[in-house]
């Protein structure tokens, strides 16, 4: 089941820091990072409990090769995006 997805106002400033970090790095690590975490998010919104429990009905998933986790809650038709830490 796909499931709406919607960002606390937060995490697309999150992700934007992060994208002008990797950019100062290398334009093209900062288009995989963005990617990666557009892929994960798409991932949690098809399988949300897969991620692990932080607290409640909170959940977190890793993004493979950056130091950077999708923070999340879910319901019955919404992923809730909360952060990108």
């Amino acid at each position: 089941m796909r499931r709406r997805v919607v960002y606390h106002p937060d995490a697309p400033a999150e992700l934007r820091e992060a994208v002008q970090f990797y950019r100062h790095v290398d334009l093209r690590l900062a288009q995989d990072f963005r990617q990666k975490v557009q892929a994960l998010v798409a991932e949690a919104g098809a399988s949300p409990l897969r991620g692990n429990v932080v607290f409640g009905a909170v959940r977190s998933r890793q993004l493979s090769r950056f130091p950077y986790d999708i923070v999340y809650a879910v319901t019955r038709d919404q992923l809730f995006v909360l952060a990108v830490a």
